[in-house]
């Protein structure tokens, strides 16, 4: 009979499942046919001899085999074993395999399972028996498996295990077994429980190797007690663990059950060798497949959530080192300087002090000041940075002349950097209404005019555009300097950031963070255009009129896209 499959290269070599087997003649009675097989011990090394089942033979032909089910059998119905031959009990003719046309292990245990029988003889072309192949022996040839692996106990045990008391007479037992039929009955006392049903308690067990180890005894099966007889202590697993855990507790204690409990040590189940091997059952393996695979992609998309976070805090984490390293940079050059200044005009004034005239003291003194109120406006800088409560900038809007606002703007920075770039200023559109917070006007545009002409070549204009319409002033000022990397504007206007083509232009990159907290604080938006080599564009957009408390809690969020798209007339 030929097992028509492809050999896996995974798949165990099914030569080492073939073990030797007791061979019989029909005469023998079936006590002798008893003790031949337990000549072959359970639980043999693999590939080695089968004491489950014995093989007739007459005339060198096959005709018929004898198991521990038959005997668990016929024990039930009360056969006199030293009086039976083993022809009066034997089964049909012998299923057998010829060890040419075995395939792999799927392929076999498919037949076994379909012909519901526990042992395969193997015979060579020439009918010699060879061997056969029994649950335990594929069990003892296992390797590592992933269906194994990925099951649980409890996956596994389907029935509710056969149970009896310890004083139950053995013949008792083997009428349950042949009944169910069953491998084995699981000995249990009763677990009392206050706020539960009782439930049984696992003492022991008998099997089918016990029953056949009694007959060739030839002990009384009525009269026997299961406590005298039954194995103990019980080898037991939990049902959450894996059928791979039970497989190595069966190959190390060379048993073919074990008792599952649950965590009082009452009795949920018997996980046997067959139940075991059902894993691979085609239909059990594509279930298993697709839990393996739903798994799979659990672990992999988790996994690609992690590796999303561990890049995120990486960046985090360098850009902490960078705001870390500018800020470090900042404060020493800025503070360092202006302390540099006041030390040395305090010692001028007090080494030579009785020399000055007092217009000279007064220019140390007026330095001094000056100094100290660079640093202190820094500092405030840093705290409304740094969100300090006692720093919060407060929107105060009072009605001012726009142009003349702009107007001052412009000269104060021609005043600071000595008329270094011209600034052209238009002003167009209603401005009769206008109703702003000075203060933040002036710091908006006092930073960025300096840094347009600041990060413009010498003599460059500078233009300055202001578009008044649907109630909001729109600012344009564009220089032709350096310009911006574009994939640098995003953080333009983070604290301390400075774009990495400033050179050796002195900044703290304080300004335009603190120019965007005035513009939120105004309830407006800025937006930056920019090109290497080309020139900047920033378009500021604030309200011309007073805010509704509905404005102030909804920030205008769509006027920045307005601005970007908008060019000055």
């Amino acid at each position: 009979m030929p097992l028509d499959r492809t050999v896996p290269a995974d798949s165990p070599a099914l030569d080492d499942a073939i073990a030797a087997l007791p061979l019989a003649t029909p005469d023998m009675l079936l006590l002798d046919v008893i003790g031949l097989m337990l000549e072959f011990p359970e639980g043999s090394e693999r590939g080695s001899a089968l004491g489950g089942c014995a093989i007739a033979i007459a005339e060198s032909k096959r005709v018929g085999m004898f198991t521990e089910r038959d005997v668990v059998r016929w024990s039930a119905k009360g056969l006199d074993f030293q009086r039976t031959t083993l022809a009066q009990v034997m089964g049909a003719p012998v299923e057998t395999v010829r060890r040419s046309q075995l395939g792999d292990l799927f392929g076999v245990l498919a037949l076994m399972r379909d012909r519901a029988i526990q042992y395969l003889p193997v015979v060579e072309d020439d009918d010699t028996v060879l061997g056969a192949i029994a649950l335990e022996t594929i069990r003892q040839i296992l390797q590592p498996c992933y269906l194994f692996n990925v099951r649980s106990v409890a996956q596994a045990i389907a029935e509710t295990p056969s149970t009896a008391p310890p004083n139950a007479s053995i013949l008792e037992l083997t009428r349950v077994m042949a009944d169910r039929p069953t491998e084995c009955v699981v000995i249990c006392d009763r677990l009392e429980q206050l706020d539960r049903p009782a439930r049984p308690l696992p003492v022991g067990i008998v099997t089918e190797r016990d029953i056949l180890r009694l007959q060739h005894l030839q002990w009384d099966l009525r009269s026997t007690r299961a406590d005298r007889v039954m194995s103990a202590p019980l080898i037991g697993i939990r049902p959450e663990e894996s059928l791979w855990c039970a497989h190595e507790r069966m190959q190390q204690h060379r048993i073919r059950h074990v008792t599952v409990t649950g965590d009082r040590g009452e009795l949920l189940g018997v996980l046997t060798q067959s139940q075991l091997l059902q894993g691979f059952d085609p239909q059990t393996i594509y279930e298993t497949m697709q839990q393996l695979g739903e798994q799979l992609e659990g672990e992999r998309s988790e996994r690609r959530r992690l590796e999303a976070e561990l890049h995120k805090i990486a960046i985090q984490e360098q850009e902490l080192g960078e705001l870390k390293s500018r800020f470090t940079s900042m404060v020493t050059h800025e503070f360092r300087n202006p302390l540099t200044t006041i030390l040395y005009s305090t010692q001028l004034l007090e080494t030579f002090g009785h020399r000055a005239t007092e217009e000279k003291k007064r220019s140390y003194l007026l330095r001094i000041r000056r100094t100290a109120q660079y640093m202190n406006q820094l500092i405030e800088d840093l705290l409304v940075i740094g969100g300090s409560d006692e720093a919060k900038l407060e929107f105060n809007p009072k009605p001012l002349a726009l142009d003349e606002v702009c107007q001052d703007l412009i000269e104060q920075q021609h005043l600071s950097d000595g008329g270094r770039n011209p600034i052209s200023f238009e002003i167009e559109g209603d401005r009769d209404e206008v109703c702003m917070d000075e203060k933040l006007l002036r710091y908006i545009f006092t930073n960025l005019l300096a840094n347009a002409c600041k990060y413009s070549p010498k003599g460059m204009l500078v233009e300055f555009h202001v578009a008044c319409e649907d109630e909001r002033a729109i600012f344009y000022l564009s220089d032709r300097g350096i310009g911006i990397p574009p994939e640098e504007c995003d953080r333009l206007f983070d604290p301390f950031y400075r774009a990495t083509n400033v050179g050796n232009i002195p900044g703290t990159g304080l300004g335009l963070s603190m120019v965007k907290r005035c513009v939120e604080s105004h309830y407006g938006t800025i937006a930056v255009e920019s090109e290497v080599g080309v020139g900047t564009r920033f378009i500021v957009t604030l309200p011309l009129g007073p805010i509704s408390e509905v404005d102030r809690q909804t920030p205008s969020v769509a006027l920045e896209q307005n601005s970007l798209e908008r060019k000055p007339s």
